[in-house]
């Protein structure tokens, strides 16, 4: 076996078991927090200098404000996800004699802001193939609403956004510090929507509140139970703080993420050409 005692200067922990299914809940926490534990134990077996390791912007919990901080446990989630990363947080702090420790928090993670390409059926990929299964079961003339919050936002972030601010942690990140990995102006839910709409040519598609749930159809309620996972992020904003992450990138010189309405349509539009398979 390779001898990698001070070999490695920087050790990423990015893996994580992303499930919101309470019936996963132990092994959720095992993979999330004692697979953690094992990275920091070998990182400290091999004297590394420093650990980054991929939280969550969501380990705020069901606050409404996120601050670079390391948050208490001692609060209410939406799922056993969240917590399993609040608590793995904590044990990446508590090595903080042993190495250099830093967090990145990303917010909702999207494909690629060039090219629009993304391997996931998760959060906005999952809505847009949930909107297009239904579009081949109504028809685009046949009125079909969804249930959804349209005045509040989903604080989206491209990947290769997120690539830039981990590779600049190397040489800028400081010892000890969060960085929230955000959209400091997220778009509302129905702006999203209505580039959806545009881009699924599905121009019947609309909004509609909760309090309409029994009048749904069938296949109305067929998106609805998709989505239901999804249901907490899409109807509360959070304001996050990110003011670590913005020196972070100025150090570095490069700019913050401005993911405006022309910038999602385009990065909507490319995903969904012919050349990109949506699974």
């Amino acid at each position: 076996m390779v001898d990698l005692t001070n070999k490695v200067d920087v050790v990423y922990h990015m893996a994580a078991l992303l499930s919101f299914d309470e019936d996963r809940k132990e092994e959720t926490f095992h993979v999330n927090v004692e697979g953690t534990r094992h990275v920091l134990e070998f990182s400290k077996q091999i004297q590394v200098k420093k650990l980054i390791y991929v939280s969550t912007a969501y380990t705020v919990g069901m606050d409404v404000v996120g601050h670079e901080q390391l948050y208490s446990t001692n609060r209410d989630y939406v799922n056993y996800y969240e917590q399993s990363k609040a608590a793995a947080e904590q044990l990446v702090f508590s090595y903080k004699n042993d190495f250099e420790v830093m967090i990145m928090r990303p917010a909702i993670i999207i494909g690629d802001s060039k090219t629009g390409e993304a391997d996931t059926n998760f959060a906005l990929y999952g809505l847009l193939k949930g909107v297009r299964i239904v579009k081949r079961m109504v028809g685009s003339d046949k009125p079909f609403r969804l249930l959804l919050d349209g005045e509040t936002n989903s604080n989206l972030v491209p990947v290769d956004y997120v690539a830039d601010v981990l590779s600049c942690a190397i040489e800028h990140g400081a010892h000890e510090t969060i960085y929230n990995i955000t959209n400091n102006h997220p778009l509302q839910n129905k702006v999203m929507l209505e580039i959806i709409k545009k881009a699924l040519d599905f121009p019947n598609l609309e909004i509609a509140s909760k309090d309409l749930l029994h009048t749904l159809t069938k296949e109305e309620l067929i998106l609805h139970e998709r989505l239901r996972v999804f249901e907490n992020y899409l109807s509360r904003s959070i304001q996050f703080e990110s003011r670590n992450t913005s020196d972070l990138l100025k150090a570095a010189n490069i700019a913050e993420l401005d993911l405006d309405k022309d910038l999602l349509e385009h990065m909507i539009t490319s995903y969904l050409k012919p050349n990109l398979v949506l699974q």
